[in-house]
């Protein structure tokens, strides 16, 4: 769903720690993501903006390790936004959905393929 990711400025004290600014998409249906918090491996906080319709977005992604499983981790990913337009609500909604649903699809897959590179 998010075809592309640029760095367009480093972030503070790590590339793509806070201050961190990426661009996100292809073209008008792009936005912009600057990293507000971060703590890797653990969690990072972003704001989204520049993002057709959608305003105040805010998000927190969480990583655990899933006890009693080496090679599980638990993903939490909590996005707070507001639609630009009222009567937008549940297309921005499904549409949100289904780019989270694809980025954690793809971060698996990639996952998945470097456990296997390293067996």
């Amino acid at each position: 769903m998010v075809p592309s990711s640029r760095l367009l400025q480093a972030g503070d004290e790590h590339r793509y720690g806070v201050g961190a600014v990426r661009k996100l998409g292809v073209g008008p249906l792009g936005a912009s993501e600057r990293i507000t918090e971060w703590n890797p491996p653990r969690s990072y906080r972003y704001v989204l903006f520049d993002a057709p319709g959608i305003k105040d977005h805010d998000g927190h992604v969480e990583l655990k390790a899933v006890q009693g499983e080496d090679d599980l981790t638990s993903v939490t990913w909590t996005i707070r936004y507001r639609t630009a337009l009222p009567l937008m609500s549940r297309p921005t909604k499904q549409l949100v959905e289904r780019a989270v649903g694809s980025i954690v699809d793809g971060l698996a897959a990639e996952a998945e393929r470097r456990m296997g590179s390293e067996r």
